[in-house]
């Protein structure tokens, strides 16, 4: 990721009790890519998570075909992208989850 990436968004992996900060660093990075390769690139991931947050606090009936439709697309982007950040953490990966925060 590069300094405009992480102005848009930044993601940390939770729960990672015993786990390496280098193999943090790369899940994370795993992650990240993922979600940009799927969603097409950092500012539409935070479009689209954006759009999941809005749907998420709103009536159905209160959220335009748009928003719905990102937030369709992100709910299968972040767990395709979870898929990948965790690929390879074996145990370490049962409780563990991604957190994003926009901005």
């Amino acid at each position: 990721m590069d300094a405009l990436d992480t102005t848009l968004y930044t993601v940390t992996l939770c729960d990672v009790h015993g786990l390496p900060a280098d193999a943090r660093i790369k899940a994370e990075t795993r992650y990240c890519a993922e979600l940009e390769r799927l969603l097409g690139g950092p500012e539409d991931v935070s479009r689209a998570y954006g759009a999941w947050c809005e749907a998420a606090d709103a009536d159905a009936s209160e959220i335009s075909s748009e928003t719905a439709n990102a937030a369709t697309r992100w709910i299968k982007a972040a767990q395709t992208a979870r898929d990948a950040g965790l690929r390879g953490l074996g145990e370490e990966a049962d409780a563990v989850y991604f957190v994003i925060r926009l901005g």
